[in-house]
């Protein structure tokens, strides 16, 4: 029996005899381009995220227009991120019905990361603060609001939202927005 994970996507014929088609790009590879050299980080990873904006993507990977995969963030939902994203391997199904009543099978792997924008979650958020620093498309000030904005999260907004605190990612696209300076921090 095939498991949704990277070592099982290696079994092909047997992925084939299912109808399920595969990525065509080196997974492995992408993830580590990804690892060194992020591009796009995709705050809120549900469903149509999944169905739409990374198959979308995973078609540009396999066609060698890109070469670097999605880091998915969750900053509300987190059983996204420990219950379909993790134990998967950020792998996911997607299965088409078109109008004649037959089915596309396809294993979406554009997503090569996925986290939880939760500050209780430490190597996550550090990893979230890792990559906005390597990010070539922050410049730097705002590389400096985003360290400071995930050391002051609690500070800024916990007394704020404390009923709830998944305004992590809202604010952060605020802050971003409005152009603070940088004596916020």
């Amino acid at each position: 029996m095939l498991a949704l994970n990277l070592n099982d996507l290696k079994k092909t014929s047997e992925w084939e005899r299912l109808g399920v088609a595969l990525p065509k790009f080196n997974i492995e590879q992408v993830t580590k381009n990804t690892k060194e050299k992020p591009q796009w980080v995709h705050f809120g990873a549900g469903n149509i995220f999944r169905g739409f904006v990374a198959n979308a993507y995973q078609k540009l990977l396999d066609k060698n227009m890109t070469d670097t995969g999605i880091i998915a963030v969750d900053s509300f939902d987190f059983d996204v991120i420990d219950k379909v994203y993790k134990p998967y391997d950020n792998l996911s199904i997607l299965v088409l019905m078109h109008s004649n009543g037959e089915f596309e099978k396809k294993v979406v792997g554009s997503v090569v990361e996925s986290l939880a924008a939760e500050h209780s979650r430490k190597a996550d958020m550090n990893r979230l603060i890792e990559i906005f620093e390597k990010g070539l498309w922050i410049n730097k000030p705002y590389r400096r609001i985003l360290r400071c904005y995930s050391k002051r999260y609690c500070e800024w907004f916990k007394p704020t939202f404390a009923h709830n605190e998944h305004y992590c990612s809202t604010h952060l696209s605020q802050i971003l927005k409005r152009k603070i300076s940088n004596d916020i921090c």
